[in-house]
């Protein structure tokens, strides 16, 4: 294998908190039938509502405490939980009017981390507390407030007497308010999107689903890239600037101040987290996805369309590419490093492969995920680019080579017909060169986040936070005292 990889610094945009990488084997459910399940659950009665709101604490702990000691059986059991939480059953139900019965998480800024019941419509939304004409307004604040680590606190709302409690949970990425027995409508003013300015795109995700071509395509993915590098050299130095203390601190070895400063620019990050799944971003059947750029893991990072696919990595199988290796990984890492040999660093490459389209229900595979297989059907081309998104933060360093290279893969696709990938010369390509000029100029249900971290963080992850602060504190200090 030829393509390169990189020891490189954590992402803070994509890892710290939002997924993790773990194998696409299914883990065994948490559910021991001894905690209180959703459709048991009385919503007029506290005691069922905290019943309720144990079960889903105590399998957070029980993640936690069983694989403290490994990183990346834990990570890989959070993401199954914030799965597990969202779908229907024990910590589901959506029966029926006032049977409702789900969960929604809140980190330290009011952003939603996961809301079992709209998460697709409403992940990175903001709790407004000055909202007008709500319903549980007032209700969502006194949970905020009121309840913490460890203790619970419970609110009656509505005309139908319904209880709602919450409870906190520490995570890599700050304290979470996990509130449960809260139901509301979808477009309750309680929550607002997210402002997104300067997430435009030219052409946008519509403008691609109007006119598919590759031209087209490879422009929408080159602006998402530009976007991403932007909005994390931004973020970073402004945070920076603002906890100049801290950053301080944390460059001088302070590895507590070094996650503090870690957790801000990360919940300042995630308070946009719903501007790439939406607007310019993603329209019909075209979405963003983002995916590591080591061929040892290939992690997804973020899919636009299913977050069901964030945090695995893609060793699954189109049954239908030739040669040995059917996966999705393998074909894109074999793209790239052709395109590699030929351009360097920055490589792209178009790939043809079946997958889902959004749009077609026909093409749908079930229990694509316990079997390792594309979860549909349909013949998709994708452009994807090799970039450091580390380019905009460079930008802003009065010492760029300290700022390390963080490679991730880029890439989007269209649906073109059966008949583009049954004539590919053979190896799963289409008839693209690969000859993406890499200049850095210029991600499908399920964030896999909910909660994430509960305080576990490895040496090495501290490190790279050290790293990054040691970044931020050349940035801010040295522009303040200019």
């Amino acid at each position: 294998m030829k393509f390169r990889t990189y020891g490189i610094v954590l992402s803070l945009f994509f890892a710290l908190g939002l997924v993790f990488s773990f194998s696409v084997d299914a883990s065994a459910s948490h559910d021991d039938g001894t905690g209180k399940a959703a459709g048991d659950v009385d919503p007029t009665s506290k005691a069922d509502v905290e019943a309720f709101l144990d079960h889903i604490i105590d399998f957070y702990n029980d993640v936690y405490t069983e694989n403290m000691s490994n990183d990346a059986a834990l990570n890989r059991e959070l993401i199954i939980y914030g799965r597990q939480i969202r779908q229907e059953g024990v910590y589901k139900n959506s029966g029926e009017g006032s049977k409702e019965m789900y969960s929604i998480g809140l980190n330290e800024n009011g952003v939603l981390t996961n809301h079992a019941r709209y998460h697709k419509e409403l992940l990175g939304h903001k709790f407004n507390p000055d909202a007008s004409g709500s319903a549980v307004v007032n209700t969502i604040q006194a949970l905020i407030n009121d309840s913490g680590v460890g203790r619970k606190h419970c609110e009656t709302y509505g005309d139908q007497g319904r209880v709602a409690c919450a409870e906190k949970v520490d995570s890599n990425t700050g304290q979470v308010t996990v509130i449960a027995g809260l139901h509301h409508l979808e477009n309750d003013t309680a929550f607002r999107g997210p402002e997104c300015a300067g997430f435009m795109l030219d052409p946008s995700a519509e403008d691609v689903s109007k006119d598919p071509t590759d031209a087209n395509l490879e422009a929408y993915v080159k602006g998402i890239i530009r976007v991403v590098q932007q909005h994390i050299g931004q973020v970073s130095g402004s945070v920076g600037l603002k906890n100049l203390e801290l950053a301080t601190l944390a460059a001088q070895g302070d590895m507590e101040a070094a996650g503090q400063l870690a957790q801000k620019i990360w919940q300042e990050i995630y308070e946009n987290i719903g501007c790439f799944a939406s607007r310019d971003f993603k329209h019909g059947n075209i979405y963003a996805f983002v995916m590591s750029a080591d061929p040892e893991n290939s992690t997804v990072f973020f899919n636009g369309n299913n977050f069901d696919l964030n945090g695995t990595n893609l060793e699954l199988d189109d049954d239908q590419l030739p040669g040995n290796d059917k996966s999705i990984a393998g074909l894109f890492n074999r793209e790239l490093a052709k395109a590699e040999e030929a351009g360097g660093v920055g490589s792209s490459a178009y790939v043809d492969y079946r997958w889902d389209n959004p749009e077609t229900e026909a093409d749908n595979i079930t229990d694509w995920f316990e079997t390792s297989s594309v979860p549909g059907t349909s013949c998709k081309r994708s452009y994807i680019e090799v970039a450091d998104i580390n380019v905009g933060a460079r930008a802003l360093s009065p010492n760029p080579s300290a700022v390390s290279e963080a490679l991730y893969i880029f890439g989007s696709g269209t649906y073109p017909g059966d008949d583009v990938c049954a004539s590919g010369d053979g190896d799963g390509s289409g008839d693209g060169d690969g000859s993406g000029d890499g200049d850095g100029s210029g991600d499908e249900g399920d964030d896999g986040c909910a909660i994430a971290g509960a305080g576990h963080m490895s040496q090495s992850a501290l490190l790279n936070l050290l790293l990054i602060a040691s970044v931020l504190f050349s940035v801010v200090f040295l522009r303040k005292r200019t």
